[in-house]
């Protein structure tokens, strides 16, 4: 089955999921017109600033946490952005292999956002950015392990149960990493404003970068 199919199919089926049944159908059309008539030239339109999907966005209030919400409106954003790539590969008559779509789709960060307390010398960060660490690789990673065995909707539900696997692995690496380098996690999605150990508002932002010699991060300052 082509690409393209298969991630609006996913696409179709995120949306079925969560209950945007109107912007599902939205999506149907566009398979529709690919599978009768091999044209794609509907999908930019359909996700441009004006067309139907120009502003939306899940309802954060339709999920049990805000690390799902965040997750499943990420995982949507990624399939919006293959569905484009696909699009654009079709109407100049590209074929790409699954190993070009695996080089380069997603990239595996190496930095965390973070912040560093001025009071208390205390570094910390947020889930916003701790899963903008873990996420988007583990995403892409799924999304084209799901397009090469056309099992695109369970890696989907996957990842929307945070049941995924990679996800769980990646997780836990990251929390090793931030426990050996004494890095706090602030249990919020919202802005980093307050120090977590003392309850500064003295903070300055903060990245922690990778460490390829040992299992931490080393924290740059802006």
């Amino acid at each position: 089955m082509e690409y393209y199919e298969i991630t609006l199919q996913g696409m179709k089926h995120l949306l079925e999921r969560c209950g945007e049944t109107q912007y599902a159908e939205y999506v149907d059309h566009c398979l529709y017109v690919w599978q009768n008539f091999q044209n794609v030239e509907i999908y930019p339109i359909m996700f441009s600033p004006r067309g139907k999907f120009g502003s939306f966005r899940f309802n954060e209030d339709d999920f049990s946490s805000e690390e799902q919400s965040y997750l499943v409106q990420k995982t949507f954003e990624a399939l919006t952005a293959m569905g484009a790539q696909l699009a654009i590969f079709i109407i100049h008559h590209h074929r790409v292999s699954i190993q070009f779509i695996r080089d380069h789709f997603g990239q595996q960060t190496e930095v965390m956002k973070g912040a560093l307390c001025r009071t208390c010398q205390a570094e910390f960060t947020g889930l916003s950015e701790f899963y903008e660490y873990i996420s988007p690789y583990a995403i892409s990673s799924a999304i084209v392990d799901g397009l090469e065995t056309n099992t695109l909707n369970e890696k989907i539900d996957a990842i929307a149960d945070q049941d995924l696997y990679k996800l769980k692995v990646d997780k836990q690496e990251t929390l090793r990493r931030m426990k050996n380098s004494s890095i706090l996690l602030e249990e919020t999605m919202r802005p980093l404003k307050v120090c977590p150990k003392c309850g500064s508002s003295d903070i300055e932002p903060c990245r922690f970068l990778k460490s390829v010699k040992k299992m931490g991060f080393v924290t740059v300052k802006h």
